[in-house]
């Protein structure tokens, strides 16, 4: 099913961030980063800092953006 939406809309840069994420804290570094490096072909300004401002699961912040920087997103 994830495949599926991203071939619908391979350009949804917060699925990749999510993607990342998920890798990151899984262990699976190689392929978090491959998520980023796709992530940051789409929009090469994203930072942690910018992105946090419009996540809206507060209660995950933390985690999230430990994740993001796991894969190498810059600050």
């Amino acid at each position: 099913m994830g495949e599926d939406r991203f071939a619908a809309k391979p350009n949804y840069v917060v699925a990749h961030r999510i993607l990342m994420a998920c890798h990151a804290m899984a262990g699976r570094l190689e392929e978090a980063r491959q998520a980023w490096a796709i992530a940051r072909e789409i929009d090469p300004t994203q930072r942690i800092s910018t992105v946090m401002k419009r996540w809206h699961l507060r209660r995950s912040n933390d985690l999230y953006a430990e994740a993001l920087r796991i894969a190498g997103m810059p600050e």
